[in-house]
């Protein structure tokens, strides 16, 4: 599957590499999707979230809207969706219910690029527009604490949670939060993951 600045999201066959349909019903770019099931999430340009049946490549339905540009979706293993976007906020939906948990709570001070979470510390990373990468404590899904962290990039653009062994009680294997995210940016570079 693939989106951009195409509105239409195309499928394509994985054998021959031929398009095996199109998807259609955003508005403007689609910037960013998440699957889960049978199901396909998607973000736009056009401000919206609509999801996807993905046995007969059908539409669903919008699950909500940003006052701006959606930037990233994050599934957790809760099964809720995380979103955000460049109109600065950060809403949680319970999207199999189409419903939204928490929206308008979670005002950050610029645009948010991309998000990743660490499931054992409970820690939503994100970084913004001007290349600052931030954490909140998304203790219960629904409330953050500030920390933040210096620019290290001058732009993010992808992140990745991964810190540690998920089977140790400390995700960061005994790193300062800096340290750790430092060697995460030089793994990516080294690897051309960017």
């Amino acid at each position: 599957m693939v989106g951009g600045n195409n509105r239409n999201i195309q499928v394509y066959s994985i054998r021959t590499g031929k398009l095996v349909t199109e998807m259609e019903g955003h508005t403007d770019s689609t910037t960013c999707m998440v699957i889960d099931g049978n199901n396909l999430i998607t973000g736009s340009d056009d401000h919206s979230i609509r999801i996807w049946n993905l046995i007969g490549f059908t539409p669903e339905g919008v699950l909500g809207k940003h006052k701006e540009a959606i930037s990233d979706l994050l599934l957790l293993n809760t099964g809720l969706l995380v979103s955000c976007g460049q109109d600065k906020m950060i809403f949680v939906w319970r999207w199999q219910s189409q419903e939204i948990v928490d929206k308008g709570t979670y005002k950050m001070h610029e645009d948010i690029r991309c998000l990743d979470y660490v499931l054992d510390t409970n820690l939503l990373i994100y970084g913004t527009g001007t290349g600052q990468v931030q954490t909140k404590n998304f203790v219960d899904h629904l409330s953050y604490y500030d920390t933040e962290m210096p620019a290290h990039l001058q732009m993010v653009m992808d992140m990745d949670g991964d810190y540690g062994n998920e089977d140790e009680y400390d995700p960061l294997g005994g790193k300062d939060v800096n340290t750790a995210f430092v060697e995460m940016v030089k793994r990516k570079a080294m690897n051309n993951d960017f």
